[in-house]
């Protein structure tokens, strides 16, 4: 039944898992186009990920053995990599598979739609699962018709992202209806829910007694951190990178020495998203420009070409000679050209 089968992912060259010879030999074989697209592809899969994974998958497997289900919350500020996320869960998942003249889709996603009414989410989640007539009946036959689809198509767990617009942006009251419909849906269809969105979503779970007691799990996304022991640390995190990127040489993002991995926290305000954006872009650059690894020169281009910021922009950090903690103060008021 549903809508449109997701492309099979085609397995792309990962040359974090060679040594430097290995590495080196296939690198020669690629051209720069190729070589552009595996940077595109650049996957990283952080201790925190895993760990959200673990959580949704346990949630998901306690659901089959229990009356109650058990849902999730997770929770971040905007750029975190949240909706990334959902993505990277659902390609690692089997593809579709049909039983007679239903079709298993274990696994729905859906953006919760604005502006939001319960007739709004109901008619997108029937056209996601592949009802061509989502828009025909009323709220009450469609919510009996999106049951019997979900039964049909094995149905156990629902990603719902975007769900700050639970909260109405004028007045920023709960839509309680819309929440009342939730609330009542997870609790006939007993499947794993996988709420995600911006930190005001815990709101929206705890004005409701029945959402409060089935999201027992709560996770937060945060930006990745330097020096912070309570956060990843970009480092880690960068190291991941640049073992993926399509370079011989290394760049050393991740290294204190000339301040590189602070360029990039400061530039990036250590949201995932943010970081990969620069890195691509100048990936890019570097390779069309026949360099053999990413330095200040090649970042600092990058930054001015795709870091725009709303409301402003930053300093660009990979201008400075030298770069540290105590530099901030002058970068934030512009003072470095």
């Amino acid at each position: 039944m549903a809508n449109t089968k997701p492309q099979k992912t085609k397995s792309s060259l990962s040359l974090a898992k060679f040594g430097s010879k290995k590495r080196g030999n296939q690198l020669k074989k690629m051209d720069v186009t190729q070589k552009i697209d595996l940077a595109s592809k650049v996957n990283v899969d952080s201790p925190r990920l895993i760990e959200l994974r673990q959580a949704i998958d346990k949630c998901r497997g306690y659901n089959k053995s229990s009356e109650k289900p058990r849902c999730v919350l997770i929770t971040g500020e905007a750029g975190v990599g949240k909706t990334h996320f959902i993505g990277d869960y659902l390609r690692r998942l089997p593809s579709e598979r049909c039983h007679g003249r239903n079709t298993h889709v274990p696994v729905l996603s859906v953006s919760v739609p604005t502006p939001l009414t319960p007739e709004a989410l109901v008619d997108k989640l029937l056209w996601t699962i592949g009802d061509q007539l989502f828009e025909k009946d009323n709220i009450h036959v469609k919510t009996t018709r999106l049951g019997r689809y979900m039964k049909d198509c094995s149905v156990d767990m629902l990603f719902l992202d975007r769900c700050e617009h639970f909260i109405d942006t004028d007045s920023c009251k709960v839509l309680h209806q819309a929440v009342d419909w939730l609330a009542t849906l997870i609790e006939e269809s007993k499947i794993t829910v996988v709420a995600v969105g911006r930190p005001d979503t815990e709101k929206v779970i705890d004005t409701d007694v029945t959402l409060w007691s089935l999201f027992e799990v709560r996770e937060t996304l945060f930006a990745l951190g330097y020096g912070n022991s309570r956060k990843e640390d970009i480092r880690d995190f960068l190291k991941m990178v640049e073992k993926a990127l399509p370079f011989v040489k290394e760049s050393h993002l991740w290294s204190d020495e000339n301040e590189m991995a602070y360029r990039v926290y400061y530039a990036t305000s250590g949201i995932a998203d943010q970081i990969m954006r620069l890195l691509r872009w100048a990936t890019e650059m570097a390779l069309e420009s026949d360099h053999d690894r990413l330095d200040v020169e090649i970042l600092a281009k990058a930054f001015d070409e795709c870091m725009i910021e709303k409301g402003g922009r930053k300093a660009n950090p990979f201008k400075s000679p030298t770069f540290t903690s105590q530099e901030l103060d002058i970068l934030d008021g512009h003072q470095l050209r």
